[in-house]
């Protein structure tokens, strides 16, 4: 598709690019400028620990002259429908630091009370000062750069942390996230570059997931942020290919180039099992949407197969997640259309053994709900939909794509696997 004249309006009908590309202007809000930011999904209970450290990777999309942490007490319950639940027990910031990714510079990012601050029970968008280019000696953090976050957290022993999805091993060599008692181990000094050690006493117990801030800037021009909705199909599962800082899953893949180069800031709310209720019916998350300029929805295929919602409901609970991403300033809005659902008795080699679920043979809810998300298109309610042709058989819609090798696209008929997140990337980069 043909690049845009600044200020020209059209009708999008691709993907990322065409629909979430750069407008040019420069409005410098407060925004999500690195490409791999979550949510917290559930808890990590600290028995017998009292300390979490984390050292994670982002890679800045957008150039920014300052960055700040923002930090919630809460997290999505992911029984049922999914809810948002708020945390249990209060934990403490000791110290949070931006590292430089060669490992040899930090600066602190600190809160107007200081560099400590606790968090109870439900706290929501508490956000530390700007930390300026400056600080490293620069006039701005530039895109294509990438910077570890540092986090140093107190509770009380046997309390349950919030945790994000964001694990460390999809996040790359040299990320940490580590738990200790402060009676039993001295860790070297936590604001220091490089990886956190023992100095003295226990060694640490490791995790793989843990408390994780969102990285916030100001962008220099108004390019893209998107916020993502959805389930485990937006959440990444059963992508074991993307063992980088960018994040897994053909979400993440898309905001980056085909060889994973960054591209667009995300924050990415998909979480597994969950359902559009989640979204269309609760309002905590509603304070996340203005740290993105645009948004992209993908739930629903659990509301078929597992709940299975009528039609209209569904229709229903997908216009109110739209109207609240607009409502709430988003730009534009795109949306997945629901990839097949089906069991195989040659584990996903051919069409002909491929058996849709309930919901999802011919003329099922998720075909129907496919064709009215053109519809809304089609009205503008909507900028982009994205038909994943990729992952599909050819004139099998609701089937996914083979090669007469097992497990080509899928490994369990409901998520792509590896090679089928590379082919959604694809398509949703398109």
């Amino acid at each position: 598709m043909a690049k845009f004249a600044r200020g020209e309006t059209r009708k999008f009908t691709s993907g990322f690019s065409s629909t979430f590309g750069s407008s040019g202007a420069s409005l410098n809000p407060l925004r999500v400028v690195s490409q791999y930011n979550t949510m917290h999904a559930g808890t990590m209970t600290m028995t017998g620990q009292d300390r979490y450290f984390r050292r994670r990777p982002h890679v800045i999309c957008n150039d920014t002259d300052i960055l700040r942490l923002r930090f919630d007490n809460w997290y999505v319950n992911t029984t049922g429908q999914g809810s948002f639940v708020n945390g249990a027990d209060a934990f403490t910031v000791l110290g949070a630091w931006l590292e430089n990714f060669a490992g040899t510079l930090t600066a602190p990012f600190l809160f107007d009370s200081g560099a400590t601050k606790t968090l109870n029970s439900g706290d929501s968008d508490v956000l530390t000062l700007d930390l300026n280019a400056s600080a490293f000696s620069l006039a701005k953090f530039s895109e294509g750069e990438s910077y570890w976050v540092r986090l140093l957290l107190s509770t009380t022993a046997g309390t349950a942390l919030p945790a994000s999805i964001v694990s460390t091993a999809t996040t790359g060599g040299g990320s940490q996230s580590l738990r200790w008692s402060s009676a039993a181990t001295t860790p070297s000094d936590p604001s220091l570059p490089g990886q956190l050690t023992v100095a003295s006493g226990a060694a640490f117990s490791t995790t793989s997931l843990g408390p994780d801030p969102i990285l916030l800037g100001r962008p220099a021009a108004n390019a893209p942020s998107i916020i993502l909705l959805g389930d485990s199909l937006t959440q990444g599962t059963s992508d074991a290919g993307t063992t980088t800082r960018y994040g897994p899953g053909q979400v993440q893949r898309a905001l980056g180039t085909a060889t994973l180069t960054p591209r667009y800031a995300g924050l990415n709310l998909g979480v597994a099992g969950t359902r559009t209720a989640l979204f269309s019916e609760n309002t905590k998350w509603h304070d996340l949407i203005k740290y993105a300029r645009d948004g992209w929805t993908g739930p629903g295929t659990n509301d078929i197969a597992t709940d299975s919602i009528a039609l209209a409901t569904l229709q229903t609970r997908q216009s109110n997640v739209w109207n609240t991403l607009k409502t709430n300033g988003v730009r534009k809005v795109g949306a997945m259309k629901l990839l097949p659902r089906v069991t195989s008795s040659d584990s996903y080699a051919t069409t002909a053994n491929q058996t849709p679920v309930n919901g999802f043979g011919a003329s099922g809810t998720a075909e129907q709900f496919n064709t009215w998300l053109d519809t809304k298109l089609a009205d503008n309610t909507i900028n982009v939909v994205a038909t994943m042709s990729s992952l599909r058989a050819p004139g099998e819609f609701m089937r996914w794509v083979v090669n007469g090798t097992a497990n080509y696209a899928t490994s369990d008929g409901v998520h792509p696997n590896t090679t089928g997140h590379g082919f959604g990337a694809a398509d949703l980069r398109a």
